[in-house]
């Protein structure tokens, strides 16, 4: 049995070439492919995660949850800008309105992604959730009602 979780190994560059390869040879599997991406993700490379994500996602675009995944890449990089943004000194007008386009900025890249995921799986209640945040955020009044209603209906069955 060969272990290709990669936790027991030390050199993490050596694992990330024995994925690429593994990707290379049997192109048509998904579980390398997301092995890597699970690697970017643990390392922190958004840009190298999103790219292994859509990956997954054109190999299998039916697949809610790489679609969900993408979409989480946006958001969290949202709310690192907002949490950013909420360190600004009111008085510096500019920096904060600059970080709060560039948080909308990711808010709107991630919900196309989430709307797929739903689409594909309307059963998908973290879509839904994430969906009624990123209305939420955009002061979005009939659309975060939609969500709310939605999620309330799912957690009931």
């Amino acid at each position: 049995i060969i272990d290709i979780t990669g936790t027991n190994l030390k050199d993490s560059a050596k694992y990330l070439g024995v994925l690429n390869e593994a990707s290379a040879k049997y192109p048509d599997s998904t579980a390398f492919i997301g092995r890597i991406t699970d690697y970017y993700t643990k390392k922190g490379d958004v840009a190298k995660s999103q790219e292994m994500l859509k990956k997954l996602a054109e190999k299998d675009p039916k697949n809610a949850v790489y679609q969900y995944y993408i979409g989480e890449t946006y958001f969290k990089q949202a709310l690192t800008l907002q949490e950013k943004r909420n360190n600004i000194d009111q008085k510096k007008k500019k920096e904060y309105d600059d970080m709060s386009a560039k948080m909308m900025s990711n808010i709107d890249q991630a919900l196309p992604y989430y709307k797929k995921a739903l689409e594909i799986d309307p059963k998908y209640a973290d879509a839904v959730d994430k969906l009624k945040s990123i209305y939420g955020f955009k002061n979005d009044t009939p659309n975060y009602d939609a969500m709310s209603k939605l999620l309330v209906t799912l957690d009931k069955k």
